[in-house]
């Protein structure tokens, strides 16, 4: 089965001389992410050969819903619900749904994860300058000499103290843009967003059939 992981880097960097404390600006992050047992996160990811791109070589909208241990991970015509029971893997392009018993102790790597790292991920890089607030938002920007990832841009909003925008250039001078559209950290989900008759119905004993909305989908049982 297809690993899919999503993982969202905030860096945190001890580093003296950052202008704006920035310390004090990661220590305000770390606040604010610190509970992540339920959220909702949209944002969109543009990809572009160079920073200097005005048109991405593609661009994609990114969709992410937790509730303690269930998730909706939404992202160009995939859907993957984990649920109290059942795993399923939607492809609309191929009019296919994988679908199969949760089994906590084996998904690992499976589940969509919001991981907020603020200690290890980027702990290495090198450099930390503040460029001053631009449209609300304090920019940061984190270098590295060595690695894929040369430089990141992290944006932070001056009043939620959410991350608003993250930037990545790499080594090859690829450019990546992740734009927050939605980082609600308390949403209201209603009793049915996660349940799995949205894309199969049980049929009998292990047995399922798309949904009446997905009826000219294929079913396939794991």
């Amino acid at each position: 089965m297809k690993r899919l992981v999503l993982t969202i880097c905030l860096p945190l960097l001890f580093l003296s001389g950052a202008a704006q404390d920035f310390h004090q600006a990661m220590t305000d992050l770390q606040e604010q992410y610190g509970n992540l047992d339920v959220v909702h996160v949209v944002m969109k990811v543009d990809v572009f050969e160079e920073a200097a791109s005005t048109t991405p070589v593609s661009s994609m909208e990114v969709e992410i819903s937790k509730k303690n241990n269930e998730y909706l991970y939404r992202y160009g015509d995939t859907e993957v619900l984990f649920n109290n029971k059942l795993m399923i893997f939607v492809n609309h392009s191929a009019r296919a749904i994988v679908c199969s018993t949760r089994d906590m102790d084996s998904e690992k790597g499976l589940v969509p994860q919001v991981d907020i790292s603020m200690d290890s991920i980027l702990s290495r890089y090198d450099l930390v300058s503040y460029h001053g607030e631009q449209a609300g938002n304090h920019h940061y920007r984190i270098e590295n000499k060595t690695g894929s990832i040369r430089v990141i841009d992290l944006y932070v909003n001056s009043s939620t103290k959410l991350v608003s925008k993250l930037s990545y250039l790499y080594e090859g001078k690829q450019y990546v843009t992740i734009d927050y559209k939605l980082f609600d950290r308390n949403p209201a989900f209603d009793n049915t967003y996660f349940h799995e008759q949205t894309y199969v119905l049980a049929t009998g004993k292990g047995k399922y059939a798309p949904a009446r909305r997905l009826q000219n989908y294929n079913v396939q049982i794991q």
